[in-house]
């Protein structure tokens, strides 16, 4: 008879990626963080790209479809506080930047990037479109260019945040964002 399961999927993937801090883990690395031994990762992900697939299908499932709560300007700024997060330093940044470089680089892993970013897109451009309907960002460009311009403020900060050695001092993601955002009322 098989042992129950002690951790959900989720439990460990949850420990997983609170602990990644460098591109070059490896499933014994990822194993240590979820306080198991490496045999259970692969029972469960098959490999160390199973649990990168997992890891990013985790971070899709979990982006919102439609507006929460308030929607509009209300809960743009509120996404804005969440995505607006620098590093601290630049080792995190490059760490950062080497792991989507990574994810890129193999065609599961930028397919589920593609459409993660793209849910997000369709989310941001619904919070626009409800501001736009109101008056809030009545100067915004058509929602899912602004949607499409937000994520890249985003995305773009974070591989030049990777350059500098201290990168809260040189980019300040909120800021630009911020600015991006009360530029279209």
């Amino acid at each position: 008879m098989a042992r129950p399961r002690q951790q959900t999927d989720d439990e460990l993937l949850d420990r997983v990626a609170a602990g990644l801090s460098s591109p070059s883990w490896s499933l014994n690395d990822a194993a240590r963080l979820a306080g198991v031994h490496a045999a259970t990762l692969i029972k469960r992900f098959g490999s160390r790209q199973g649990v990168l697939a997992a890891l990013s299908r985790r971070w899709i499932a979990h982006l919102p479809d439609a507006p929460q709560g308030e929607g509009g300007l209300v809960e743009l700024r509120v996404w804005v506080d969440r995505a607006a997060a620098t590093p601290a330093d630049r080792e995190t940044a490059v760490a950062g930047v080497a792991m989507l470089m990574e994810d890129l680089k193999d065609a599961e892993l930028s397919r589920l990037l593609a459409i993660g970013w793209a849910k997000q897109v369709g989310y941001l451009a619904a919070l626009i479109a409800q501001a736009r309907d109101v008056d809030d960002l009545r100067r915004a460009p058509a929602p899912n260019v602004a949607a499409q311009l937000l994520l890249d403020v985003q995305l773009g900060t974070t591989v030049r945040a990777a350059a500098h050695p201290f990168p809260r001092a040189a980019v300040d993601r909120h800021a630009l964002l911020t600015q991006l955002i009360e530029g279209w009322k």
